[in-house]
C-alpha cells in the first residue's frame, strides 16, 4: 500500500496544477481583461477573444498565461502603462497593445516587468508606445516575435523598444522595432543573447 502511494502522487501531482480556461469577451461573463486577471487562479488560462478593450494599468500578479484569439486589441487610451508583470511564470501573447501614456518623469510602458522570472512575451504589436517593453530585475525571459513602433518625433517623446535593466539569462529574439529611442537597450544586463 505504501509502494501505491509513493507511485501515485508524482502522477497526480502535475493534475493538479492544470488551470482552467477563462474567456473575454463582449458578450462573456468576463468582459474585463482585468476583471479576469483578478478573479483567476495561478495556472489559469485567459483567453481574450478579438476586440478592442479600452484599459490600462492591467496587473497580472500570479502565474497565468493571456493570450489574444483573434484581433483583440487593449487601447490604453495615452493614460498609462497598458500591461504591468508582476509574478513569476507569466505568458502574453498575441495582442496589440496601443496608446501608452508620455510621460516626462516615469518611463511608462506598454509591457512593464518587474521582479520577475521565466515569464515570456511573444507575437505582440505594440503601437504608439512611449517605451514598448520595460524589464527590471529580472531573468529567465523570452521576448519573441514582437513589432514594436511610437508616434514619437525627438527623444522627448518616444523611449526604447526593449529596454532591460539589472537582467540576466533573457532570449530577445525575432523582434521588429522602430520610430524609437534606441530600438534595444541594455543596462547591467548579463548572460542574454539577441537573436534575428
Amino acid at each position: 500500500e505504501s509502494m501505491l502511494r509513493v507511485i501515485l502522487i508524482p502522477i497526480l501531482l502535475p493534475m493538479l496544477c492544470l488551470g482552467k480556461t477563462i474567456n473575454v469577451c463582449s458578450s462573456c461573463h468576463f468582459t474585463s481583461i482585468q476583471k479576469a486577471i483578478s478573479e483567476a487562479d495561478s495556472a489559469d488560462v485567459i483567453i481574450v477573444q478579438a476586440g478592442t478593450y479600452r484599459e490600462h494599468d492591467i496587473i497580472i500578479d500570479r502565474p497565468m498565461k493571456v493570450m489574444a484569439k483573434g484581433n483583440a486589441v487593449i487601447d490604453g487610451e495615452k493614460k498609462s502603462h497598458i500591461v504591468q508583470i508582476k509574478s513569476d511564470h507569466v505568458t502574453l501573447s498575441g495582442f496589440t497593445l496601443k496608446n501608452v501614456g508620455i510621460s516626462f518623469t516615469k518611463d511608462l510602458a506598454a509591457i512593464i516587468i518587474d521582479h520577475s522570472r521565466h515569464f515570456r512575451v511573444e507575437n505582440c504589436t505594440l503601437e504608439a508606445a512611449f517605451f514598448g517593453i520595460k524589464v527590471e530585475k529580472s531573468s529567465y525571459v523570452l521576448v519573441q516575435n514582437n513589432v514594436i513602433s511610437s508616434q514619437g518625433t525627438n527623444e522627448t517623446t518616444s523611449g526604447n523598444g526593449i529596454h532591460l535593466w539589472h537582467c540576466a539569462h533573457v532570449n530577445v529574439v525575432a523582434n521588429h522595432v522602430f520610430k524609437m529611442r534606441d530600438g534595444i537597450y541594455f543596462e547591467f544586463v548579463k548572460e542574454s543573447s539577441v537573436t534575428e
